[in-house]
């Protein structure tokens, strides 16, 4: 059977129904909440490693013939752990905690190649940010190490915004750790600010270590990209508009990086900014990334979940595309804090005849804010079709139209 470990997607789940596949689900001894679609269930305890391990002796989980992970990026290392335990494909130890914290991903990426990653520090307190800024130039980043989604991350441009921004993070890691499930040590990083373009490459590496990356690369605009001052990632795009040149040395870059973490039997989720001096990585993930599974399908007919399926079991990875169709998947934040109203001209959007699929995520009076703060996006829409044109004109009408209201 496989079993996933912590949460799993609605999405794959019914993936996983249709395929009439059960699977077993690990999860934390706090969770009271249980999927009923899952076969069978056990509860362990996955923030305390050294118990985990003692609890894998002791109470063995039954027929496990696969472990792997449903894009939770907080459980790669207990997954870790437990394909150790059982002696199945899945990542090391080590390479999963490289693949969690982006203080030791930068290191390991510096120690395989300096140009393929940008300079960066770990920062406990302020005079460790002063220290990395007397070699360094605006703008910077500051960022939690073990975050997703853009959580908690901020460009700084000049010594006020630096300084309220480290505070703002220091002040707040300890509670969106808590509030994410992630186990790890908050720790807090500063790095070179890479001018260029944003893409993410998807994939799969087998237990050799050997990748097999999707050539189908996909272009990101991020909030900075469109005036906007906040972190998250704005817009996903396929097809690339990258040249054949740029698009080769993306993917060079990223088989670079999962050399350099060690990474095996696992998806990955490389993100790369393409810089005036070549392409440089900001992270690599050993997960399927945000919205890709949906992506693929939808535009060139790639079954990702079964190539996750295919990496958990040591199965050759079969990405086989059979169509090819643009994609957008946008996302939206207010632009300050507040409560939700609405988001605005909600009707007309959904109405646009490439509207795919619009949620609004945030309830009326609820608390929203940006994604620098902690924050999840307010909005989700996505744009599919085989009219490239239509396409890219409702993207422009929800570019120029759509805004989370707030009350304050």
């Amino acid at each position: 059977m496989i079993w996933i470990t912590g949460k799993i997607h609605t999405s794959f789940a019914d993936y996983l129904a249709a395929k009439a596949i059960p699977y077993g689900l690990i999860v934390d001894t706090r969770v009271r909440s249980i999927p009923e679609s899952a076969a069978q269930v056990a509860q362990l305890n996955l923030d305390n490693y050294a118990l985990l391990c003692q609890q894998l002796l002791q109470l063995p989980i039954p027929d496990v013939s696969a472990v792997m992970v449903a894009g939770y990026e907080n459980y790669i290392v207990p997954a870790a752990y437990i394909t150790q335990a059982y002696g199945i494909p899945g990542l090391t130890v080590t390479a999963a905690q490289a693949a969690t914290d982006k203080t030791l991903m930068r290191q390991a990426f510096q120690n395989y190649d300096p140009d393929i990653t940008p300079n960066f520090a770990e920062v406990a307190d302020w005079s460790a940010v002063e220290s990395f800024m007397s070699s360094h130039q605006f703008p910077v980043m500051l960022k939690p190490a073990s975050l997703m989604k853009s959580l908690l991350i901020s460009k700084n441009s000049d010594w006020a915004a630096l300084r309220q921004n480290f505070a703002a993070l220091a002040d707040g890691i300890q509670q969106a750790y808590q509030q994410q499930a992630v186990s790890q040590t908050p720790k807090m990083l500063i790095e070179e600010f890479l001018e260029g373009s944003m893409h993410t490459v998807a994939g799969f590496v087998d237990a050799a270590g050997e990748a097999a990356l999707l050539p189908q690369i996909a272009d990101c605009l991020r909030a900075s990209d469109i005036g906007v001052d906040d972190s998250y990632i704005f817009s996903r795009h396929l097809p690339s508009q990258l040249s054949p040149a740029d698009h080769d040395a993306v993917l060079q870059v990223a088989a670079k990086g999962i050399k350099a973490l060690g990474l095996t039997s696992c998806p990955v989720h490389v993100e790369v900014i393409l810089t005036a001096t070549g392409p440089k990585l900001i992270e690599i993930g050993a997960r399927n990334g945000g919205y890709r599974p949906l992506m693929y399908a939808a535009a060139y007919g790639i079954d990702m979940y079964q190539g996750v399926l295919d990496t958990a079991y040591g199965r050759p990875i079969r990405l086989a595309s059979n169509k090819a169709a643009p994609v957008i998947v946008l996302e939206l934040f207010p632009a300050i804090e507040g409560t939700f109203k609405e988001l605005l001209n909600e009707a007309a959007i959904a109405r646009l005849p490439t509207v795919s699929k619009l949620t609004v995520r945030s309830k009326p009076g609820g608390l929203v804010g940006t994604a620098r703060r902690g924050f999840k996006a307010s909005v989700i829409i996505i744009l599919s079709g085989h009219d490239a044109d239509q396409i890219a004109a409702d993207y422009a009408l929800i570019r120029d139209t759509a805004l989370v209201i707030v009350g304050i």
